[in-house]
């Protein structure tokens, strides 16, 4: 079997949305004749600690080398790194975690943007080169594969690849020289990080691409005469995790019921969420699962001001819909929401709506199965019109309707196809206040769009796991 060393700085048992991704992809390689081979970051604190991830990477005895940065990082400072300790679910550990909070998120991505490029991981590089020495004496490596961001992973990949002639594969989970959340302070850094853009890409032997958007710009900036080979990869959900939680904790909450029981390869739709209430008419349950529209914290906060002005809109309008509904949110809390919810508080016809802060993955999707619908929301902005975000396709696996608060764009071309969405493109209260509540109304009397399920089925990890270990064997033969 051949090898690949896969190059993640995000990986279990760190959690959300960017782990995803590269280790469900490594999960299936060896299904398909590659065996997966991994440098990650040593963590020691992380934003958020999943360990039902953990369970299931360690049962997958997959070879992981873990690796601390070896200079200095703004992290290590203690005005950004805001750390806290955290028992695990199990309540076996304490687990450092970092949240830096409002001011020191926006502080740290000021001095990022201004003094590290291509961004605040780049003390890892030289670590991860020299890891791979070692490597090298267990593994007989065939491949490397990249995937980004962090953009230092692409540098680091490059100078492996050139060091010891092994050919790469550079995977953009988002664009590098447009990104959405790092823009550039000056036109001298823009230009800097193009050039490594231009310098990482011209060493790769096939590239990789979340979304067409992304990919049509890596496109624009390489040489016409360039016959790179560049494939369009979108993100996609595990079908293991939505049949049974395999790897879900002893004992879930009490509100995350049991699993479907679902085949993987079986697209029939669930049936609809349980009810959670002993009140004689069941209320219609509603989740939202991640950060609330992803973008920079002065837009999020503005759009989540008026998603809760929509809110208050809707209960005074439609307020039989909003009596009827109960909406959850999974994620850490947002403050907003914490105070718009304690200004409710006893009021009539409210709608039910508790935030049950971060949970594990599995839990997640236990949760978001057992709902009746999903609730998406991405920044109205310009910058994210391209962006496709990890949690819109592990939506897509549960089969569930989605209202889905976005922009015209690459998000909004995919949910059209999905078909079980309701999209609403008009960023206003009033507007939003209309479709949600037409949307929970449809939702209760069953009149809510099908599912388009052979698309649904596209976004298998296992099946993207297969069309990547082609590209990779077309790689190598050609090498």
């Amino acid at each position: 079997m051949k090898k690949v060393l896969i190059i993640a700085y995000y990986f279990p048992p760190m959690g959300g949305s960017g782990v995803q991704r590269p280790f469900q992809l490594a999960k299936y390689l060896r299904e398909f004749g590659w065996e997966p081979v991994v440098v990650t970051q040593s963590g020691g604190a992380y934003s958020s600690y999943d360990e039902t991830l953990q369970r299931e990477l360690e049962s997958l005895a997959i070879p992981v080398y873990r690796i601390s940065p070896t200079g200095w990082t703004p992290q290590r400072l203690s005005v950004f790194a805001g750390r806290s300790r955290s028992r695990s679910r199990t309540g076996s550990e304490d687990v450092p975690q970092i949240r830096p909070g409002a001011i020191r998120s926006k502080l740290l991505s000021w001095v990022t943007r201004w003094f590290f490029i291509p961004d605040n991981k780049t003390s890892w590089i030289p670590a991860a080169v020299q890891k791979t020495s070692e490597i090298l004496k267990e593994h007989s490596i065939d491949l490397i594969f990249a995937t980004a961001p962090p953009f230092s992973s692409f540098l680091a990949s490059r100078t492996i690849s050139q060091q010891y002639h092994i050919p790469q594969v550079m995977d953009f989970r988002d664009s590098w020289v447009d990104n959405q959340y790092h823009r550039p302070p000056t036109r001298w850094h823009k230009n800097q990080i193009r050039r490594m853009e231009q310098q990482a890409v011209a060493s790769a032997s096939a590239l990789v691409a979340i979304n067409p958007h992304t990919a049509a710009g890596i496109r624009s900036r390489m040489p016409e005469s360039s016959s790179l080979r560049l494939e369009v990869l979108p993100n996609g959900f595990d079908p293991d995790h939505f049949g049974q939680d395999k790897f879900g904790p002893d004992n879930l909450a009490s509100d995350n019921l049991a699993s479907d029981n679902l085949a993987p390869d079986n697209f029939d739709p669930p049936p609809s969420g349980k009810n959670r209430n002993n009140s004689a008419q069941k209320r219609w349950t509603l989740i939202h699962a991640g950060q609330w529209f992803s973008s920079s914290p002065h837009q999020r906060q503005k759009e989540i001001r008026l998603f809760l002005r929509a809110l208050d809109r809707m209960i005074a309008q439609y307020p039989e819909t909003a009596s009827l509904t109960e909406m959850i949110f999974i994620g850490h809390p947002e403050p907003l929401i914490t105070t718009w919810l304690n200004k409710r508080s006893g009021t009539s016809n409210a709608i039910n709506i508790t935030q049950i802060g971060y949970r594990p993955h599995a839990d997640t999707l236990g949760l978001m199965r057992e709902a009746d619908a999903l609730l998406l929301t991405l920044s109205s902005s310009n910058e994210f019109r391209g962006v496709t975000p990890g949690k819109m396709f592990e939506y897509f696996g549960t089969r569930k309707p989605i209202y889905a608060l976005v922009p015209q764009g690459q998000s909004s071309s995919y949910l059209s196809d999905y078909g079980g969405a309701v999209l609403e493109h008009s960023f206003t209260d009033s507007a939003i206040a209309h479709s949600l509540a037409e949307f929970l109304r449809k939702g209760h009397t069953g009149t809510l769009p099908p599912v388009n399920l052979p698309f649904v089925g596209l976004f298998d990890r296992r099946k993207q796991a297969q069309q990547l270990a082609n590209l990779f064997d077309a790689v190598v033969s050609n090498s």
